[in-house]
């Protein structure tokens, strides 16, 4: 298998916001180094091309920069936490979310839709027990799962991508992190 990342700033065919060369030089100042080497040089180029996908279902601010750029960054038009972004870069945030969700993606490939045939089921400690060691567990119903629809599936399944992206959250987005008190 050969594969073609195109990390073309802005670019009609790009696929990527970083080549395998840039995700190396991310990696070799992370722990992760060593996980990241050990993936092959295609399965890294693919896994920076599903992670650029997946990123682009997300709602940011802003506007695209351009009418025929193929990925949702660069764009224009926002300011916050994070800075401003430009047109004449990826924000540092996007290029960490993407190398880090390329390196769980080439690790655990169905980790975002699961494996084909199944289905998800979440779950939860419904009861525990201490003298003989017993859990319970339960299935959440569908009614307590309605309050996940609104969240990106990619934030459902890679709920750790969030907080690095969250500066860049369009705010009428169903994707902006909303507290929640209860009394």
């Amino acid at each position: 298998m050969v594969v073609t990342v195109d990390a073309t700033l802005a670019g009609e065919n790009a696929n990527s916001y970083q080549t395998v060369a840039d995700a190396d030089a991310y990696f070799m100042n992370s722990l992760n180094v060593l996980k990241w080497n050990a993936l092959e040089v295609d399965t890294k180029g693919a896994a920076l091309i599903n992670a650029a996908m997946w990123l682009d279902t997300i709602s940011y601010a802003g506007t695209r920069c351009t009418d025929v750029q193929a990925l949702d960054w660069p764009r224009q038009g926002v300011t916050g936490q994070c800075g401003t972004a430009t047109c004449a870069a990826i924000p540092p945030e996007v290029i960490m979310a993407q190398a880090e969700l390329a390196l769980a993606l080439g690790i655990n490939p169905d980790l975002i839709t699961g494996s084909p045939g199944t289905s998800p089921q979440r779950t939860y400690t419904q009861r525990e027990k201490l003298d003989v060691l017993e859990i319970e567990y339960a299935t959440l119903s569908d009614a307590s799962q309605s309050r996940l629809v609104n969240t990106p599936l990619l934030f459902r399944q890679v709920p750790w991508l969030q907080p690095m992206l969250r500066c860049w959250f369009d705010n009428d987005s169903s994707a902006r992190l909303v507290r929640l008190y209860r009394g």
